[in-house]
């Protein structure tokens, strides 16, 4: 597909209105109508009439409320870089639309993003649509999906209890920023029941041939799958300040059963995951910096790792000419806290990469400045590569100098983290590095990629923490964009 240069909605400022865009209100009180005009004295009844009626630089405000729909929510227009159309709620969470994961609609969506022309959604749509501080429960499939639709801000919201991935992104939907919301119980529907009561495939974010998507800063737990993944193809993927927690499989996948190139993930805090924390699988020219596991690889210790690396299963969406092979990727600066007794703190399937024999295999991967540890109390620790299991760290680095590319130079193995707090996701504390932890200045330098940790405070220079949270503090951090409204 041919790309061109495009603005982000995210960094183009709502202020700049036209005078003439509208505001419009929906309601559940006495008296609300889609046969009204929509101003806040005579609102509209329905989201569906706000989505068939709003414009370029309409801002739709929803009143407190619940709405139980029998429908989909399908956006008619799209909005410009400077004149999105917003949906918001007036008060944070207030307004509640609910669709029951059994209606099936175009999208089997709560809101459906994209435009659906003569049979079938259209690719690299540029919608300039904002979603703001709504609680979007259900969708037979997903809460939100976006089919192409790009240029899609979602802020503030909590989307929940959806039949799979509470958000889709796919086919093209370019340009999409997910900011600052509270993503939940996904894999509740009817669809592809996996257990007694999670559907499978039910991620709680799933980026699919779609380039330039932010993922930042969201409360992501409850999962039946993955936290986060992004493949088909999709390019420059960012993922960073999360927090994601009680996944039934793993944490975050840059690849999946097909590639993704040019991805990062950075300053996550990652806990409780039952299957492996970090893993590329078709992931190429891509990086997991500085990012905080604890309690991970808690199911089947021997199939899974804190980092893992695979092949994806197939080349769909993959650069032509390209394979499914992972390639180019690096792990710095990793906490990985483990929980059974097998302590795999990486594996790396075999073949992993593109190639011929394990040295220009090995080649392609850079691990260092990691710490790995296991909550279980058991002092085996292994890495695996591509067949070859090595027992201890010192066989390990021994094993990667011999072919050629060392790893793990300046790994810790076996020290407990020493972490301030580890139970309390409210706390300013949470996952900070204590006064005497290993984790302290122990990390390489890579303040062009992770200037500043977790929670916005400056990293010190030549002087890296591992893991998402750094322990100096005496910068002010950078304010973390939460929205809060008094009406």
């Amino acid at each position: 597909m041919k790309r061109f240069f495009k603005i982000p909605i995210y960094l183009i400022g709502i202020s700049c209105l036209p005078a003439q865009a509208a505001d419009y209100y929906v309601s559940t009180a006495n008296g609300a109508s889609d046969n009204n005009p929509g101003t806040q004295s005579s609102p509209w009844a329905s989201p569906q009439e706000a989505a068939r009626t709003a414009i370029s630089g309409d801002t739709v405000n929803f009143e407190d409320g619940t709405w139980d729909l029998d429908d989909i929510v399908r956006f008619k227009n799209k909005g410009t870089a400077t004149n999105p159309i917003v949906f918001r709620s007036v008060n944070l969470h207030g307004a509640k639309l609910k669709l029951p994961n059994t209606v099936v609609g175009l999208g089997d969506a709560l809101f459906s993003i994209g435009i659906f022309q003569d049979g079938s959604w259209k690719e690299e749509q540029e919608m300039y649509i904002v979603i703001d501080g709504l609680d979007l429960e259900g969708g037979r499939r997903h809460t939100i999906q976006a089919t192409g639709g790009g240029q899609l801000t979602i802020k503030n919201c909590k989307i929940h209890h959806s039949g799979n991935d509470p958000i889709k992104i796919n086919s093209a939907a370019d340009y999409v920023l997910i900011e600052n919301n509270e993503i939940y119980e996904s894999g509740v529907g009817e669809k592809q029941v996996c257990s007694e009561t999670h559907a499978c495939n039910s991620d709680g974010i799933d980026i699919t041939s779609s380039d330039f998507v932010t993922v930042r800063g969201n409360h992501i737990h409850d999962i039946a799958s993955w936290g986060v993944y992004t493949k088909k193809g999709s390019k420059n993927t960012i993922i960073e300040n999360n927090i994601i927690h009680d996944t039934y499989e793993g944490g975050i996948g840059l690849g999946e059963s097909t590639v993704t190139y040019d991805a990062i993930a950075r300053n996550n805090i990652l806990y409780n995951i039952d299957h492996s924390c970090l893993q590329f699988s078709g992931g190429k020219e891509s990086k997991f910096y500085n990012n905080t596991c604890y309690n991970v690889s808690r199911v089947f210790g021997s199939n899974w790792a804190g980092m893992r690396v695979a092949p994806a299963e197939h080349t769909a969406g993959a650069k032509e000419g390209d394979d499914k092979y992972s390639r180019n990727i690096e792990f710095y600066n990793n906490v990985i806290v483990l929980n059974n007794s097998d302590g795999y703190c990486f594996k790396a399937s075999d073949p992993s990469f593109a190639g011929t024999g394990k040295a220009a295999h090995i080649a392609q991967m850079k691990m260092d400045n990691n710490l790995c540890y296991n909550l279980s109390g058991s002092s085996n620790y292994f890495w695996k590569f591509e067949g070859k299991v090595q027992s201890g760290i010192d066989a390990w680095r021994s094993y990667t100098n011999e072919l050629g590319t060392a790893q793990s130079t300046s790994d810790i193995v076996g020290l407990a983290p020493e972490f301030v707090q580890v139970s309390n996701e409210n706390s300013d504390d949470l996952f900070l590095p204590g006064d005497f932890s290993p984790l302290i200045d122990s990390g390489i330098d890579l303040s062009e990629d992770v200037a500043k940790d977790y929670y916005g405070f400056n990293r010190e220079t030549n002087a890296f923490d591992i893991g998402a949270v750094e322990n100096t503090r005496n910068v002010m951090p950078t304010p973390i964009n939460i929205r809060s409204r008094k009406n």
